[in-house]
């Protein structure tokens, strides 16, 4: 089973977006992006923001929010 960082990950290479390119998609902060990938959760802000981060990355990276969603909840 993957877990959130990983399933980012894979997403945004499939796409071939560089973290520089989906924080200019997303607007979300690099280091946030980075920190979500490495599921680095003392570097990210409360749950609910980061629960948004990932709602909006699956919106651009064209992924099931819901799975994403239900993938962050479980880690």
């Amino acid at each position: 089973m993957k877990t959130i960082g990983q399933f980012l990950n894979e997403a945004r290479r499939r796409k071939k977006y560089s973290l520089v390119r989906l924080e200019e998609l997303t607007k979300i902060k690099k280091n946030f992006l980075k920190a979500l990938e490495d599921e680095d959760w003392e570097n990210l802000p409360t749950f609910a923001t980061v629960s948004g981060f990932v709602k909006n990355i699956a919106s651009v990276l064209e992924i099931d929010e819901k799975v994403a969603t239900a993938t962050l909840k479980r880690d």
